[in-house]
């Protein structure tokens, strides 16, 4: 599905373990997982295929907001709480309305 943040279109797409997410990945001794992935240079998020629906709508809010945060100039800033506040007053509608659109299509 392509979306637009700004300026940016975006792609989101789903896919199975691999460089992009996996959920099960040894290394130096230790499990990860990686269940999404905003990936801004080619301006596209991933989401592993197999979750439920709920957790999937979760990691889909949280790497779009990877997307807007560095759309809307505020990429490697730390936010203190009052900026925090801000950003979700002005982006979480917008946030939700595309994960409802995804879902719904």
């Amino acid at each position: 599905m392509k979306i637009k943040i700004k300026d940016l279109e975006y792609v989101i797409v789903e896919e199975t373990d691999g460089d992009n997410v996996f959920c099960d990945k040894i290394t130096d001794g230790q499990s990860q997982m990686r269940l999404g992935l905003c990936d801004f240079v080619n301006q596209k998020i991933c989401l592993h295929e197999h979750m439920t629906r709920t957790r999937k709508r979760k990691v889909l809010a949280h790497e779009l907001t990877h997307a807007f945060v560095e759309a809307y100039g505020f990429f490697q800033e730390s936010f203190d709480e009052e900026q925090l506040c801000e950003f979700i007053a002005n982006y979480s509608k917008e946030i939700n309305e595309i994960c409802d659109h995804y879902f719904n299509a």
